[in-house]
């Protein structure tokens, strides 16, 4: 889920019954039984809450971890509806927190600066799990960087992307400290972090100046320590690489992390391809659709050829 400080583009956990599916050992109920909850939400009925959810998109044969998925062939066409899906089009309202687009055109907006990213975790997390963590993050922001073409690294200081993975009650206190650091969060975003409904799993706010609106120039992704292990990792896949300027949604999208299906978990080789796409450097923030429409057939033409 994609939030950004000019608009908002958060990916909810809308999940369709796939047809040609395993067969499931039993009926599995879905949405996943409701459970009294307490306001706020407690850690430990959002662990089983999120537990049961893994164990039923599992079975359902969705959260799939193959990056090049023989059952899913895509081409030039594809990729190129596609970039312009997911780049052009807002899957909310600018401004707003959750209201639908109403499918105007928005501009190409991506990175031009170095991405410095850094994990905060909140104290209820064991060093060991922070570790696994970290290790996990920077190894794929080490491919993103090798995929995308542009400067990013882990950093410990002067962070610029900024990760949270926390339980539900850390989260305020993390944030009034990145604040105090002078993280450009003001209290729309505060708002909307701190009151995640429980059926968004991740998000990610990128925030740009307003004389560069489409210059990303800080970002902050929010991943719920209450996670098992497959959707915590699926959140790290979609929100950084959404922060990077893939911001919408697709249903057509397919092998492919944006879409609201949940088939994939991770990056695919799809995926992969509408980054390098995006940083390619003809590609300039700012663009409109029909500015980017001849540079992007040139870039897809070239890809297609060189067999990426």
């Amino acid at each position: 889920m994609l939030v950004l400080s000019r608009f908002f583009c958060l990916k909810l956990a809308v999940v369709f019954t796939l047809a040609g599916c395993a067969e499931l050992p039993a009926p599995l109920p879905w949405p996943p039984q409701e459970r009294e909850i307490e306001t706020p939400q407690t850690s430990e009925a959002l662990q089983e809450y999120y537990h049961q959810l893994e164990v039923t998109l599992r079975a359902r044969g969705l959260l799939r971890t193959d990056q090049r998925a023989k059952d899913a062939p895509f081409d030039k066409r594809d990729l190129l509806a596609n970039f312009e899906t997911i780049v052009f089009y807002d899957e909310y309202q600018r401004g707003s927190a959750f209201e639908k687009s109403n499918g105007q055109n928005a501009k190409l907006s991506k990175w031009a600066a170095p991405i410095r990213v850094k994990v905060h975790f909140g104290r209820s997390i064991d060093k060991s799990t922070q570790e696994q963590d970290e290790n996990y993050v920077s190894d794929f922001v080490s491919k993103l960087a090798q995929v995308t073409n542009h400067p990013m690294q882990m950093v410990s200081k002067n962070s610029n992307f900024d990760i949270l993975i926390s339980r539900e009650d850390e989260r305020p206190m993390m944030l009034d400290s990145l604040k105090a650091q002078g993280a450009p969060f003001g209290s729309a975003a505060n708002r909307i972090i701190t009151q995640m409904p429980r059926n968004i799993h991740c998000l990610v706010l990128a925030f740009s100046a307003p004389e560069t609106e489409d210059v990303y120039s800080h970002a902050l992704a929010v991943i719920r320590a209450e996670h098992p292990d497959i959707l915590k990792h699926a959140c790290i896949h979609e929100e950084i690489s959404q922060g990077l300027g893939l911001s919408n949604d697709s249903p057509r999208a397919r092998p492919s992390i944006f879409n609201d299906d949940d088939e994939f978990a991770f990056l695919t080789s799809h995926d992969e391809i509408l980054l390098k796409m995006l940083y390619d450097p003809r590609l300039s923030p700012g663009l409109s659709l029909d500015e980017a429409r001849p540079i992007l057939q040139q870039i897809a033409l070239e890809l297609s050829r060189s067999g990426t």
